[in-house]
């Protein structure tokens, strides 16, 4: 991590830990891993690996910021969005997409949904958590 990105965690882990709770929607372990490590000392972290245990989750409790993943098998992040959109529980949650993908059309797509911002991966923590931060206000 260069040093900027240490002093906007170190910035950020001075901050008062929130009570907002993560959806984080990824089919790979890597990176629910990743993620989680990054934010789980700031946000109460929910993980899914596919979107089915995502609905799951938003049944029992809604959450305030949803990380997607777009390329996915079966349904990617960009329908699951479209169909969890639809839902009351969904209704004030924002949502982020975090992909591979350097695909624009994605991209566009996504922001045209209603997507509130979508980070590039590989992405540093530093990057991840400004990121977080800035769509939860």
């Amino acid at each position: 991590m260069s040093e900027k990105g240490v002093n906007e965690v170190e910035e950020f882990i001075s901050t008062k830990p929130t009570d907002k709770n993560i959806l984080v929607l990824d089919d790979s372990e890597f990176m629910l891993d990743y993620i989680n490590e990054t934010l789980r000392f700031f946000y109460t972290i929910h993980l899914a690996r596919t979107p089915l245990a995502a609905f799951g989750m938003l049944h029992k409790a809604p959450v305030d910021l949803a990380l997607l993943d777009i390329a996915m098998p079966g349904m990617n992040g960009l329908e699951f969005f479209e169909h969890a959109k639809k839902e009351i529980y969904y209704q004030n949650t924002k949502t982020i997409f975090i992909t591979s993908s350097a695909d624009s059309e994605n991209v566009r797509k996504a922001l045209l949904l209603g997507a509130d911002g979508y980070i590039l991966k590989p992405f540093e923590a530093s990057a991840l958590l400004a990121k977080v931060k800035e769509v939860l206000g």
